[in-house]
């Protein structure tokens, strides 16, 4: 039996993809602060935080691209799901992320 995962990825490949055939970008600025494990695992595995933000989704469990984000905080406060806006979308195409790794946090990264 073999298993085929289609999704992999992190925030750059997967978030790729939708806008791809757009040709637009992103910018995201404020992306929640990665889990501790997370960042200790970076750390022991001297990951760099380009790499993490390229194969995981570091502490980002969805986005969610909309065009009334408050409607859709609205709703996910209601099944007590945390959320916020973390960014935008941009006419030049590449995605930014404004870093909140444990090797460089601060750090704009481009993808």
């Amino acid at each position: 039996m073999q298993l085929h995962i289609s999704q992999v990825g992190g925030i750059p490949e997967k978030l790729g993809r939708v806008l791809e055939p757009t040709n637009l970008g992103a910018v995201i600025e404020t992306p929640f602060y990665p889990k501790k494990i997370m960042r200790y695992v970076q750390k022991l595995g001297k990951v760099s935080d380009d790499e993490a933000y390229r194969t995981w989704n570091m502490g980002q469990g969805m986005i969610i691209i909309t065009s009334d984000p408050e409607e859709v905080m609205y709703v996910a406060a209601e099944h007590e799901i945390e959320s916020q806006i973390i960014g935008e979308i941009v006419k030049e195409p590449g995605i930014r992320i404004k870093s909140r790794g444990a090797s460089t946090p601060g750090r704009e990264l481009s993808f």
